[in-house]
């Protein structure tokens, strides 16, 4: 997450700017130890999920790996649209620190929320519209919920995962 400035996630990896298919393919496993520990995977799924960017993930943890595809084969992300945080309306959050990019799919969406600061960020998700439901997906443990607003904590260097359901569309 400090590694590559938005300007390159926004210019060189995203697809509709660049007009091709790009995969991030993090060496994390071959020039360090960082896959000894879970951090260093999530963050970088975290970040390449926030800017839609599909992920080469050989060489990051499996089981990391394997908790995000078990949250996006729940959700089906077949034949989703995804929508960067630059560009979404549905949803806020209490802190402009943190990122939140959506996956739409009619009446449902798998949101991601990454905080590239280095602290917790406490924050209130609301949906905006009524009838919406919130889940937690990935990494939302704590989450409460009231109404069309979340309760959670986004970790530092990190994000978590979140599915809406019942949206007007």
């Amino acid at each position: 997450m400090t590694g590559i400035p938005d300007r390159t996630w926004r210019t060189e990896f995203y697809a509709p700017t660049t007009g091709a298919s790009a995969y991030l393919l993090p060496e994390l496993d071959r020039l360090t130890d960082a896959t000894k520990e879970r951090g260093p995977s999530e963050c970088c799924l975290a970040a390449a999920m926030c800017y839609g960017v599909p992920l080469w993930a050989g060489s990051i943890r499996r089981e990391v790996v394997e908790e995000v595809w078990a949250a996006q084969i729940a959700f089906g992300m077949q034949g989703v649209r995804f929508v960067p945080f630059w560009e979404q309306r549905e949803f806020t959050v209490s802190d402009p620190e943190v990122r939140v990019s959506a996956w739409a799919k009619p009446g449902r969406r798998l949101v991601v929320l990454a905080n590239f600061t280095d602290r917790d960020r406490p924050v209130q998700f609301t949906v905006k519209g009524a009838g919406a439901t919130i889940r937690p997906a990935w990494k939302a443990e704590g989450m409460t919920v009231s109404g069309a607003t979340a309760g959670l904590t986004v970790p530092a260097y990190n994000g978590v995962l979140v599915t809406v359901e019942g949206l007007a569309d």
